[in-house]
């Protein structure tokens, strides 16, 4: 008990570093990017966000809507970054649909995201000048609360009913998407999913045609516009690093724990060993970074 009310306060120091640690990677990443003007630069390719935009593509021409979903993410709570991501996700996406006169359904059962969801639809369609063809009727709020089988029955109802084209779903999902996506295959239609949940992850990866694994979700402000913001791609470069301090610190506290057992009394050494892994990671890290600037800033 002692050991685990340890590691808990060792755990609760360490994340406000880790949070200050991103957030001066996200600041410098976008200032670089900004003063260079790496705005088009090479990124790893994901299926679901080269498919999306033709997708889209087809529902205009055939004058169908589509469909993007929240799920019980919102504003304000543990499923906040969540629902700012699947945002990211939904601009551009309504962004392409706007030049239609068949606004978008955007659903969600948090009453927080619906002003989130309104908003950014709105932006939308003003940067498209046809505010005549907006609605705010198209983000609708179905109050059955979070993980609701009754929710996702309805916006499976609704997808039916108004014959989508294309149905995203991203946010806090558990296994009731599978009844949204039962819909999209029995009426043919394109199909992209992602849940922060478990269950629900597993649920889009067995009936998505491309499904988003984990923090593809969180990257879409990148991939999706045709010419993304710098903050967005700082955003990409900043996971990235994360990723390697990850698997750096994994093999560091592996080594020292090695370490320790075989050297018990040599505390020297194993200082020694703990900062030269500890710069190296910090290295790999930089280089990593540099490269993928230099990289992508000659694509």
């Amino acid at each position: 008990m002692e050991q685990a009310a340890l590691i808990s306060e060792q755990l609760a120091l360490l994340t406000p570093l880790v949070l200050l640690l991103v957030a001066i990677l996200l600041i410098l990443g976008a200032q670089v990017l900004r003063r260079q003007r790496l705005r088009q630069l090479s990124l790893r390719r994901i299926p679901a966000y080269r498919a999306m935009p033709i997708g889209v593509g087809e529902a205009v021409e055939s004058e169908r809507p589509i469909h993007v979903s929240f799920g019980s993410s919102g504003l304000g709570a543990e499923a906040t970054v969540s629902a700012l991501a699947v945002a990211d996700m939904l601009y551009p996406l309504a962004e392409r649909a706007a030049i239609s006169d068949q606004p978008p359904i955007v659903s969600l059962s948090d009453p927080t995201a619906l002003p989130l969801a309104q908003g950014t639809l709105r932006r939308a369609y003003e940067m498209r000048q046809n505010m005549d063809a907006y609605r705010s009727t198209a983000a609708r709020w179905y109050p059955q609360g979070p993980r609701s089988l009754a929710f996702a029955a309805g916006v499976a109802g609704a997808l039916a009913d108004e014959d989508a084209s294309m149905s995203v779903i991203g946010g806090r999902f558990g296994p009731e998407l599978a009844f949204i996506g039962e819909t999209a295959t029995r009426y043919d239609q394109l199909f992209f999913a992602q849940s922060d949940q478990l269950d629900g992850q597993a649920v889009a990866w067995v009936m998505a045609e491309r499904p988003l694994i984990g923090e593809e979700l969180y990257v879409a402000g990148a991939y999706l516009p045709a010419r993304p913001s710098a903050l967005h791609l700082s955003q990409v470069l900043t996971m990235e690093i994360m990723r390697v301090l990850a698997i750096v610190g994994i093999l560091f506290f592996a080594v020292f724990a090695l370490a320790q057992r075989m050297l018990m009394d040599v505390n020297f050494l194993l200082t020694v060993i703990g900062g030269v892994l500890l710069v190296a990671a910090v290295g790999m890290a930089v280089v990593f970074a540099i490269r993928q600037l230099r990289g992508r800033g000659r694509a």
